[in-house]
This record gives structure tokens, C-alpha cells and sequence, in this order.
């Protein structure tokens, strides 16, 4: 299917206005001052996405401190998250969660790496995390609506992991799939630093790199797609989202909390 997007420059440019300058991480953007269908619009500093948090200095954190985060979830592996830890796991200050969107169970699975390895296109990975990763996506919209605000969750490059609970998230309180979808696409510009290092490794090793490409890119008809694909399967998200374990209260908390 072909997607028009006018003016995406423009709208590229309207999108980046979300983007926060951390130092020592990465992909961060507040989800806040989105539109809905339905009139209403998200509040800024209450939900945040981004990055690997295992480098930032104590000035970044004393940043996100004092722009209110006081939850992070880390959707990472258990494995990622024991060697690669967290600057808040032990912080007085703010509540940090490991909930893994895949963990270390599926990601050793050889079936499961299997299936994850081999796809043609990027969407097809995400919709394989929906259809498979059911009760972690419960676990963390749950965490989500206990969390002390404002929040903050990530996986290593911010694109892929949290890309797909940025899209549930939106999408359930109303956000049209377009500007999800924008959102979205803005991952791979601000880890041009990770996609070189991945790029030389995946040379040294011989890896199929038109592959690799697809691998790496976040472009917005893979999340339009994604979102077909819930709406096609499940009505719409929030169904989806009912499908995972989540009860209508949890949803209607997210609304009520994300929503001005």
C-alpha cells in the first residue's frame, strides 16, 4: 500500500519541536501536544520516550528530574538492563521499573529468533511483538497508569521497542495514526551515531545489508502499517489493547491522565 505524506518536510519540522536535547542519551521526545480525533490534546511532561539511559551525567539527570520525570521503565531485556544499568536504578528520586517488552525468555527462543530474523518488511517484526508480547505490553501500560508522573520509558535505541508502545499509547487516547506515525519516523535521525556503529559491525560480519537497511530505518508507512494491521485484526486499538489483559478501567486511566 502507498502512503501520501504532503509537506513532509514541514511536518517533519512541526514534529521535532517535541525532541528534548539530552546529553549522554538519545532520541528523546516529549508526547505531549498532540491532537486527538476527537478534539482534545495530550499533556507535555507526563509522558516521555527515548534512548538508553546508562550514560547520562549527573547534569542530564538533575535535566530530567527537574522537567518532572519521576518513573522510568525500561523495556529492555533483563539481560540489557544487568549490563547496560540504568543511572536511576537505585535513584531516590525516581521510581525505576524493568519491564521487558520482549525479555530474556523469547530473545534466547530459537523459535523466536527465528521468526524475529526473517521478514521483509519492518512492520512485519512489530506486528510479530503485538501478536506475541501480549501480557509485557499489559504489564507495562499497568506500570504506566501506577507510575508517579511524569514518566519516562525506553529501550536501547528508542525506535523499535518503544516506538511500538509510543504507537499503543498514542492510538489508544486518540491520536491520529498519521502523527504517530511522524513521530515515529523521526527515530532514525537522531541515532545516526548507532546506525554507523551497527553499519560497520554488520560489514564485518558479512551481513545482508539491504536487510540491515530495512532494519534500521524508521520510516512512517512501516508504522501506518502496524496500525492497519490492529485496526484490521482488532477494530481498533483499544480492542487490541483489551486483547493483551488490559481492562477498559486501565485504559480509561490513561485517557483521563495523558489527555488535557
Amino acid at each position: 500500500m502507498r502512503y501520501n505524506f504532503p509537506h513532509c518536510s514541514e511536518q517533519l519540522e512541526r514534529h521535532q519541536l517535541h525532541t528534548i536535547n539530552v546529553t549522554g542519551t538519545y532520541n528523546v521526545r516529549d508526547l505531549g501536544g498532540y491532537r486527538t480525533t476527537t478534539g482534545s490534546q495530550t499533556k507535555g511532561h507526563m509522558m516521555l520516550r527515548s534512548g538508553n539511559l546508562d550514560k547520562i551525567p549527573i547534569s542530564s539527570q538533575k535535566q530530567l528530574i527537574d522537567y518532572g520525570i519521576r518513573t522510568v521503565i525500561d523495556i529492555r531485556d533483563e539481560w540489557e538492563a544487568e549490563n547496560y544499568p540504568n543511572v536511576f536504578v537505585d535513584s531516590s528520586q525516581i521510581n525505576y521499573l524493568n519491564l521487558p517488552l520482549i525479555g530474556d525468555r523469547l530473545s534466547n527462543d530459537v523459535r523466536w529468533r527465528s521468526e524475529t530474523e526473517n521478514y521483509v518488511h519492518l512492520h512485519e517484526l512489530y506486528i510479530h511483538y503485538l501478536e506475541h508480547c501480549q501480557i509485557q505490553i499489559a504489564n507495562i501500560f499497568t506500570a504506566i497508569v501506577q507510575s508517579k508522573i511524569a514518566t519516562l520509558f525506553h529501550c536501547h535505541a528508542g525506535k523499535d521497542r518503544t516506538g511500538l508502545m509510543t504507537a499503543l499509547l498514542l492510538s489508544a487516547v486518540g491520536v491520529a495514526n498519521h502523527d504517530i506515525a511522524m513521530d515515529y519516523s523521526l527515530s532514525s535521525q537522531q541515532i545516526p551515531h548507532l546506525i554507523h556503529e551497527w553499519r560497520q559491525y554488520a560489514i564485518k560480519h558479512g551481513q545482508d545489508m539491504e536487510q540491515f537497511d530495512r532494519k534500521v530505518a524508521s520510516k512512517p508507512e512501516t508504522m501506518l502499517e502496524m496500525l492497519n494491521f490492529i485496526q484490521n485484526q482488532y477494530d481498533n486499538t483499544v480492542t487490541y489493547l483489551h486483547s493483551c489483559g488490559i481492562s477498559n478501567t486501565i485504559v480509561e486511566q490513561i485517557q483521563e491522565r495523558f489527555l488535557e
